[in-house]
């Protein structure tokens, strides 16, 4: 099966639009470590006509901890974008460039916030299976500020944008804790 998922087959290939049947496939035959390879080779694949189906597979697989964290942040640009008008879009570009300029595309107006769930015409996530994933990300976010009786020595680490040659902006600033 990997082999069709790289291409290398001929008969059957790994494409946009069947990898969720290969996902169903996985979960009927029992292949967790298949499964969570294929969800995590979509979230760094996925196609701007799939977000939402991408979203409701990460959702259910509370396993594939990389695949969560990505439909999280997703998540979190969706709803920024729409509700907000706050694009954090180029925070992607660092991690996975291909999601960046699809995040772009995305149609925003076919998602709908309701009562704790995300939906998509007559499709439903529930929003409180990503509560686990915000609370880590909260956690190592507030690590950099805890304080105790010592110096905390901290290093800014810069970054520049993957742009091109001449670009030297935008650039990105990660804290970064010694010892």
């Amino acid at each position: 099966m990997l082999d069709h998922i790289a291409g290398i087959e001929d008969n059957l290939r790994f494409t946009n639009k069947n990898q969720f049947d290969f996902i169903y496939l996985t979960e009927l035959f029992k292949l967790g470590e298949l499964k969570q390879h294929i969800v995590t080779y979509m979230s760094q694949n996925v196609d701007k006509n799939q977000v939402f189906e991408f979203l409701r597979v990460a959702s259910l697989d509370q396993n594939n901890l990389e695949a969560r964290r990505e439909a999280y942040w997703m998540i979190v640009f969706i709803y920024l974008k729409k509700q907000k008008g706050i694009d954090i879009s180029e925070s992607f570009s660092m991690s996975n460039n291909r999601v960046h300029h699809m995040l772009q595309d995305v149609n925003l107006n076919q998602f709908v916030f309701n009562q704790g769930f995300l939906e998509c015409g007559n499709k439903k996530i529930d929003l409180t299976t990503f509560l686990t994933v915000a609370a880590e990300e909260i956690a190592k976010k507030n690590r950099i500020f805890d304080t105790n009786n010592m110096h905390n020595l901290t290093n800014v680490l810069r970054s520049r944008s993957e742009m091109g040659v001449f670009s030297d902006y935008p650039h990105f600033y990660e804290l970064k804790r010694e010892g």
